[in-house]
């Protein structure tokens, strides 16, 4: 596990180091989480979008 930073927070997720994004498995979590903070996550890889450059995860846990 390697700490990313949390870069922007929307309604069901994520962006990390704005290359990731993780869709959260409870929506509360993101309660939990500031802005520029570092923190490790655990999930399901989706894919990878060509046009945003961005991998895709869901079902996300925060470790």
């Amino acid at each position: 596990m390697y700490p990313e930073t949390v870069t922007t927070i929307d309604d069901k997720g994520i962006m990390l180091s704005s290359k990731i994004y993780c869709q959260l498995k409870q929506v509360t979590d993101l309660q939990k989480i500031n802005p520029s903070n570092n923190i490790s996550i655990k999930g399901r890889i989706i894919g990878y979008d060509d046009l945003l450059e961005e991998l895709k995860l869901d079902q996300c846990i925060i470790q």
